[in-house]
């Protein structure tokens, strides 16, 4: 669980989604082989003789078929949903807080960022500057920073007459605040590792804190009620029967979640 074997679980997601988008192809093709299996000892073209000794089995035949290929046609579909699946996870770039790897991606992402502000910056002082002809502009555009034309025709002429001409202050805005977003991530994550394993008890109900899984763990010493077990899910843990525990990714509210529920429970 978490971080302890963060890269083993996500090959195997991998893995199960495209066993079952094989298994489920394989199906589709063998339930339309039947489809045709089953009709093939009827002449193309053949109508069904309404009132013949036939009709009856002509009809269920042609029902068997049809129920073939849409098994087939369904089984199809799951196929192609798993590979969707599969190719998802493969390519999923989010930086998961489970990955043991999760600080140092994050500071690449942040300097990226950082660039990428610079860059606006340093493109919309050229764009309004004064001193410069609007060839010259484009000139500067394309050498110093390696722009297309097509770029640079759009940065040059925004779509309103009230906007100024290079990367809308939006852009700046929005990128400014991944910038704060991934750096308060960094933060928490930093403090996130200074943490020990530790557990301790509130009243009968035990919580670790599983530093190694990157898990919040709760234990209860029974089986919490149904209207109980709702507002244990609604605070987001999940459980888990491998460790038979109620259980969060670490983090300083998810342990004042913890002991709070904790608490509640013992003044049920």
């Amino acid at each position: 669980m978490g971080k302890s074997n963060y890269h083993e679980r996500k090959e195997a997601r991998i893995s199960k989604y495209q066993e079952l988008a094989e298994k489920n192809k394989k199906a589709s093709v063998q339930a339309y082989e039947a489809s045709n299996d089953t009709v093939k000892h009827i002449p193309m073209g053949q109508p069904i003789l309404v009132g013949h000794y036939s009709e009856k089995m002509h009809r269920n035949t042609l029902k068997r078929s049809w129920n073939q290929m849409e098994k087939s046609v369904e089984l199809g579909n799951k196929s192609d949903y798993y590979s969707e699946k599969a190719k998802a996870a493969e390519n999923n770039t989010a930086i998961s807080s489970d990955d043991p790897d999760a600080i140092e991606k994050l500071k690449e992402k942040l300097n990226k960022l950082i660039e990428k502000q610079e860059f606006m910056k340093s493109v919309n002082k050229v764009c309004r500057s004064k001193k410069l002809s609007d060839s010259e502009i484009k000139e500067k555009l394309k050498d110093d920073f390696n722009l297309k034309d097509d770029s640079i025709t759009s940065l040059l002429n925004p779509r309103y007459s009230f906007e100024k001409k290079g990367f809308p202050p939006y852009s700046l805005t929005n990128n400014n605040g991944r910038i704060k977003q991934v750096r308060d991530r960094i933060k928490r994550l930093e403090k996130l590792e200074k943490l020990e394993n530790e557990t301790f008890k509130i009243g009968e109900v035990e919580i670790k804190v599983n530093v190694d899984d990157n898990r919040v763990e709760i234990y209860f010493p029974n089986k919490p009620e149904e209207v109980f077990r709702k507002k244990i899910k609604s605070s987001g843990f999940k459980w888990s029967s491998y460790k038979s525990a109620w259980q969060k990714q670490i983090s300083i509210w998810n342990i004042k979640d913890a002991k709070k529920l904790a608490e509640d429970f013992i003044n049920l």
